[in-house]
């Protein structure tokens, strides 16, 4: 993590573990103070090798040393940054980090996150991109992070402050060619969430287990086996995805089934995608006709195709017809055998297709925070509005 080396405005004292809790080769710390408290260092039980205070180190030189009485001592890497913030790198794991944050607590330090610790140190613009990287999960997602880290939603921004608002048109084109980027943008650090649904026992723990490749949800042929919802993060061609198995929905079912087929039913309007999976090896129900019915966002799963069928897609579609007394438009479908995994690999291509119909080239600004979202929105208002000083003020705060 890149961080800005600049000297603590306040008069407090602050220290924040960099790297994340739990085991790991090292951990890093990092300690900061106004250069009128930097006599604080002195009192700390740190000292290098040679035996050298903190405030007596060269700025940027790496020294071996401990932490601790005689007695009980850490060994650490010290690393003095400038005048007013100083690293220590010590045994992986927390209890040599944990150690070093109590007594740095004892003597009168501020223990805050890094995020908290970055936000003093950078603007919020930069900030953003350093969390966003942090939380994106794929390197696909994070190598799109980077190019827009490396100027070109800044670009985009500084290109907007050159122009006239009185060239209206022109501008709210711009804006609008980057909030079409706007929910793509909030995915590379949230997946984007499917809902796997249909009635019992037609596989839908099956099917989540064969697409994650382990077993995470229970499969069991007792239908209502699957009571409450169960989500497993998957990446599939370097997007994160997240699946979220639901109970099955049918009509006599117990009072904690129904507790289960209600989230099901609330879960159905606000996942980015349905896949509705219906048996092939049985014959259509009307619970299934209902499901088909509910949306557009889905994508039919014509499940256990390994077994005998008994009815195939035309019989589908006639059978969609005839329950709605209309000719629906088509939505995608795949036949799929979670047990064989035929059809996965072309599953897994429509999932891409279906969330993600339009990729970024390498020259795409993309909006990635609601925050960002929030001020691009409003920078099109001010600008319909013909009101520039509120459309540069949406600029200005954008790279704040």
């Amino acid at each position: 993590m890149q961080v800005k080396n600049q000297s603590n405005s306040s008069d407090e004292m602050i220290a924040t573990r960099l790297t994340p809790a739990g085991r790991g080769a090292i951990q890093t710390l990092r300690m900061s103070c106004s250069l009128e408290r930097s006599s604080c260092w002195s009192k700390l039980p740190c000292r290098s090798r040679s035996g050298s205070p903190i405030p007596e180190l060269e700025i940027d030189g790496v020294y071996y040393g401990y932490w601790g009485d005689p007695e009980q001592t850490e060994e650490i890497v010290m690393c003095r940054c400038d005048d007013s913030s100083f690293e220590i790198h010590c045994h992986g794991g927390d209890a040599a980090a944990n150690r070093i944050l109590r007594d740095l607590e004892r003597a009168n330090f501020r223990i805050v996150t890094w995020q908290e610790n970055l936000r003093q140190e950078q603007s919020v613009f930069e900030t953003e991109f350093i969390e966003a990287i942090s939380q994106a999960t794929t390197t696909r997602t994070v190598g799109i992070l980077l190019e827009q880290q490396h100027g070109l939603l800044r670009d985009a921004v500084v290109g907007m402050q050159n122009i006239q608002v009185v060239d209206k048109t022109k501008m709210v084109e711009r804006i609008d060619s980057l909030l079409n980027w706007s929910q793509f943008g909030l995915h590379l650090t949230k997946p984007w969430r499917i809902g796997i649904f249909g009635r019992p026992n037609v596989g839908k723990s099956s099917l989540l287990n064969a697409i994650a490749g382990f077993s995470r949800a229970i499969v069991y042929e007792q239908p209502g086996t699957t009571r409450d919802l169960v989500s497993v993060p998957v990446v599939a061609h370097g997007w994160p995805f997240e699946l979220i198995d639901t109970a099955g929905v049918r009509d006599d079912s117990e009072d904690l089934e129904r507790q289960g087929i209600e989230k099901a039913k609330k879960l159905f309007q606000t996942v980015d995608l349905r896949l509705v999976l219906l048996d092939l090896s049985q014959p259509l129900t009307c619970e299934d006709l209902e499901l088909c019915r509910l949306g557009s966002a889905s994508l039919f799963v014509f499940h256990k195709c390994d077994l005998a069928f008994v009815w195939d897609e035309d019989a589908f579609r006639t059978c969609m017809q005839e329950y709605h007394k209309k000719i629906i438009p088509t939505q995608p479908a795949v036949t799929v055998s979670s047990k064989t995994e035929e059809g996965l690999e072309i599953l897994l291509d429509l999932l891409e297709k279906k969330l993600i119909p339009k990729l970024p080239t390498g020259s795409t600004a993309i909006p990635f925070t609601r925050r960002q979202i929030e001020l691009f929105t409003a920078a099109r208002q001010a600008c319909n509005e013909n009101n520039e000083t509120a459309f540069q003020d949406c600029l200005s705060e954008l790279l704040r």
